[in-house]
């Protein structure tokens, strides 16, 4: 009686495990997240960005490692990140939504939407940083781009592609300023990351991954270089994967807006 009661708490655990397996294979494989972004492909940008990584190529601070850079093809502004799994009718959905709202969005540009850089960040505490971005000015163009993806935010859940926990789960979260519902955004230029050292180690090196690293000194080595103003002219629906052709993003849609 006691091996079989044994017998079926080992199927149990194994049905168990093996759910755990394909939830996790599925989620690695067949699930690719989608982003809302705006490309940040100036040549300007693109020069200054390979200037930081020339002058920490060579000063060499603390806790530096050349392969926390993301690759400069991939340079981007995050709006917001859609949970939709490649889905065929979300995406198309999502489309058509982008589409509907284009009109409103120039709008809110009024001709032209041009944002700065001034100065770099880090996610979670300097000394125990994940990720080290240049961080937009708050102008005037800032509360554009921020009046911009409100407005997308708010579309996108009245069509039950975004719900609230998706936000919270982005740390996007709901408050009030006059009266308005408006949505908590840190817009940002991501430069180093610590995934992408953690993806550039093979697998005899896996125990050398992190989860942080100290960025006093590679700020400090990099805060007299100042990005150039750049242009907002679309915005691109891409899967979080490489396309093999250019090494940017897959790009599913993109969306002219001047």
């Amino acid at each position: 009686m006691e091996y079989f009661k044994k017998e079926k708490k080992n199927k149990k655990k194994n049905e168990k495990i093996n759910k755990e397996k394909d939830l996790k294979d599925n989620t690695s494989n067949d699930k690719v997240k989608y982003f809302l972004m705006i490309p940040l492909e100036q040549e300007n940008f693109i020069e200054t960005f390979n200037k930081i990584r020339q002058k920490l190529e060579k000063e060499n601070p603390k806790d530096f490692d050349k392969n926390l850079f993301i690759n400069p093809q991939k340079l981007h502004l995050t709006l917001v990140v859609l949970d939709i799994n490649e889905n065929k009718e979300k995406t198309e959905k999502v489309i058509n939504i982008i589409n509907s709202i284009i009109p409103k969005i120039k709008e809110i540009i009024n001709d032209e939407l041009i944002f700065n850089f001034d100065k770099y960040e880090c996610f979670e505490s300097i000394k125990k940083a994940r990720v080290i971005f240049a961080k937009m000015i708050e102008d005037e163009n800032h509360y554009k781009l921020k009046k911009i993806t409100d407005l997308i935010i708010k579309k996108l859940i009245e069509n039950n592609i975004l719900n609230k926990q998706n936000l919270k789960n982005l740390n996007i979260y709901e408050e009030y300023s006059d009266g308005e519902l408006i949505y908590t955004i840190k817009f940002h230029a991501t430069l180093l990351n610590i995934k992408y050292f953690n993806r550039s180690l093979n697998e005899d090196n896996k125990k050398l991954e992190k989860k942080e690293f100290d960025a006093t000194d590679i700020i400090s080595c990099i805060n007299n270089i100042i990005f150039p103003e750049c242009v907002m002219n679309k915005i691109n629906l891409c899967a979080m994967r490489e396309d093999p052709n250019n090494g940017k993003y897959e790009i599913i849609d993109s969306f002219n807006i001047l």
